[in-house]
Formats: C-alpha cells, sequence, structure tokens
C-alpha cells in the first residue's frame, strides 16, 4: 500500500461510535479500571488536547460532589466555549512532592515541627497501594532527600530528615522559594504513574511572610507544565485566589498560585485533604488550533441549566493550562 502524505495523517479522524459525547464516566468508588458504558462514543482526534484535573467541593459540608455529569458543566479556552473529549470520574493515586523549608526563618504559632509532624501522621493514614512520594528540602541547595518511592517508613524518615537539618537562610526568601518550586516541578513528571493525581506540598514555618512574596510567571508555568497542583500548610485555612484573566502574570503571591493551579491550603487535617484530592473530573477537550506551548485561559463551570445550587460548589481546577505539544 502507499504511503500516505503527512498532511493526509494530520487530518482529523472522527470515529462515532453511538452518539456526539466522547465521555467514559466512572465510580469515584471503582478504583483504577475504567469503565464505558455502551451508550457512550469514542471519538479519536489529533493532538493538541489539553487535560485538567477538577475538584468539586460542597461549601456546606465540605464533601466532594461525586455525581456531576459532563452534561452538566461548561469548559472554555480564552473565553471560547470548547467540546468536551472526555470525562472521567475517578478516584486517583496520589504522585506528591512535599518540599519542606528547612531554613529557619522565623517563629510563629504553628512551628515547623508542628506542620511536618501533622503532615507525617496524614500521609501514614491516608497513603495507599498505588501512590507515591518524594521530598526535597528547601535549602540552599535545594536538596533531594528521597526519590519516589511507596515505602512508608523511607518517607516518614525523609520528612524527618528535611526537618532536622534546618539551618539559618542565606538567599532571599523569594529567591530560594521560587527556585525550589521550579526543582519540584521539575520532579514531578519523573512520577512512575502517569495517571496519578499530582501535588506539590510546601510547609514552611515561615510562610505566613512567605504567602505574600512576588514570584515570576515562570514559576506558575513551571507547576502548570508539571501537571501539579501547589497545596500549602496553613492554619488559618485560607481560600485559594484568584485573579482577573487580563491582571499581570508576573506579580505573582504564592496564595495565586495555589489557586491558579487548583490546589488549597491544607490545615493539620491532611487524611482529608489527600482523600478529597484522589476524587477528581478528569476533563479534557481538543484546543482549537495548534499553538504548541502556548498559555491560555481555562474556565470550568456550571451549565446554567443544570440542577443544582452553584452558590454551594466550589470547582478546583488549574486556571491555566500549557497547549501540549504534538
Amino acid at each position: 500500500m502507499a504511503k500516505r502524505s503527512m498532511p493526509y495523517q494530520l487530518t482529523l479522524a472522527l470515529i462515532l461510535v453511538s452518539s456526539q459525547w466522547a465521555i467514559a464516566q466512572q465510580s469515584p468508588d471503582a478504583g483504577s479500571n475504567r469503565t464505558q458504558d455502551s451508550r457512550d462514543s469514542l471519538i479519536v482526534c489529533r493532538y493538541p488536547l489539553v487535560s485538567i484535573d477538577a475538584q468539586v467541593i460542597s461549601r456546606a459540608s465540605g464533601a466532594t460532589v461525586s455525581d456531576l455529569t459532563h452534561d452538566e458543566i461548561i469548559i472554555s479556552e480564552n473565553g471560547n466555549m470548547q467540546i468536551l473529549s472526555s470525562f472521567h470520574r475517578l478516584r486517583a493515586p496520589l504522585s506528591l512532592v512535599i518540599l519542606i523549608d528547612s531554613c529557619r526563618t522565623n517563629r510563629e504559632l504553628w512551628s515547623l515541627q508542628d506542620k511536618v509532624s501533622a503532615l507525617s501522621m496524614g500521609l501514614a493514614r491516608a497513603l495507599e497501594p498505588g501512590d507515591e512520594v518524594s521530598v526535597l528540602s528547601l535549602t540552599e541547595s535545594r536538596q533531594m532527600l528521597l526519590d519516589y518511592t511507596s515505602n512508608h517508613e523511607l518517607i516518614s524518615a525523609a520528612i524527618e530528615r528535611a526537618y532536622l537539618q534546618g539551618r539559618s537562610a542565606g538567599s532571599p526568601a523569594a529567591r530560594r522559594l521560587r527556585l525550589a518550586l521550579e526543582r519540584a516541578a521539575r520532579q514531578a513528571p519523573v512520577a512512575h504513574n502517569p495517571e496519578a493525581r499530582r501535588a506539590i506540598i510546601l510547609i514552611s514555618d515561615g510562610f505566613q511572610r512567605t504567602r505574600d512574596e512576588v514570584l515570576p510567571a515562570k514559576v506558575l508555568t513551571a507547576i502548570l507544565g508539571s501537571k501539579s497542583a501547589l497545596c500549602l500548610a496553613d492554619s488559618e485555612g485560607l481560600a485559594p485566589q484568584f485573579i482577573g484573566e487580563t491582571q499581570d502574570l508576573d506579580k505573582l503571591t504564592l496564595g495565586l498560585v495555589v489557586g491558579l493551579t487548583g490546589g488549597s491550603f491544607v490545615d493539620d487535617d491532611w487524611e482529608s485533604s489527600l482523600e478529597r484530592m484522589r476524587a477528581i473530573y478528569r476533563i479534557a477537550y481538543w484546543a482549537d488550533s495548534r499553538r504548541s506551548g502556548e498559555l491560555v485561559n481555562i474556565k470550568l463551570e456550571l451549565k446554567p441549566d443544570a440542577k443544582r445550587d452553584a452558590s454551594d460548589l466550589t470547582l478546583a481546577y488549574p486556571r491555566f493550562a500549557i497547549l501540549p505539544h504534538e
């Protein structure tokens, strides 16, 4: 058979099995084995395919909303509504990069030791087979103490070692934080399971001051590029912050980076937070043009006719995405 030309190979291929939607829905309790209803459709298309992980939480109960369906949501890119290519409800394994600020800056009510202990206990209770953790120390050298592993004893020992090796800070906090977050973002894609929910968890005893440090846009793009959400230990349990579509992305506080990556502020209840982190909707759409590497604004919202109280729902998802390379 004669070889087909490149333009032909890049032509959009649509395989419609039964209807217009490519929706593979899975119960959050069904583990990692995805099933597809016979009424669903399969649409095969060329890349770029943009995929995001979203959490939906009830403000009233604090519980995860696990029965959202594809026909209740709208996803937009740069203000233009997009066509969903897939919509999965799943309980995902976790791939976590834990970044511990070992430089002693100041002691607040919640000391570094308190936060480290809370995280260690939460991990001991919440980690499951298939989860993996890597531990980095936010020192002058941004030291990696543990590569990805599922071994609970090694994880606990690495976290304790990060705390015990604390020393006085040398370089400014903003610079250390920027370099450490970029290092954590490079570590995140090394995770063994490409289907896992990725998150970078930052623990710092100087957080109250660090939270307002201004970071450049490349920190945000590094975390977005790693497909990770940024989570911060915080005794005040703050809500993530967001920005307008026209705001300057080169002047971001740490609080904004948390919100824009779909992350959260966590108090001492890491067990519940990690469980909520698992229960996600993995949603994908086809970008409307091939602009590899471009940063685009993402908006996920309920349809006006959805039979839900929109004011009760919190949608946590990355507000920006980087269009993948084909």
